[in-house]
């Protein structure tokens, strides 16, 4: 089964902005903690491959790892480390 990826449009100000894909948001997130991919895989509880499928081949994960994704994000963005 393949996902394809839709990118949500948006305007902010007259401007047409895009709201960033799940695999942008998973790399950004990865980056911004310092952590190489098997690293934050075993944060998330899932395979470094998985990882790498997210980032660049533009998969979405399954509902318990997106889940694990998105608590970290808001930690993340609450300025906790996970």
């Amino acid at each position: 089964r393949r996902v394809h990826h839709l990118r949500a449009c948006f305007m902010v100000r007259g401007c047409a902005m895009t709201e960033p894909t799940f695999a942008e948001r998973c790399r950004a997130l990865r980056e911004d903690l310092g952590l190489s991919r098997p690293k934050f895989a075993a944060l998330i509880g899932c395979s470094p491959h998985a990882v790498k499928k997210w980032e660049l081949a533009g998969k979405i994960p399954f509902r318990p790892y997106r889940d694990a994704f998105e608590r970290i994000e808001r930690q993340h963005r609450k300025g906790h480390r996970p």
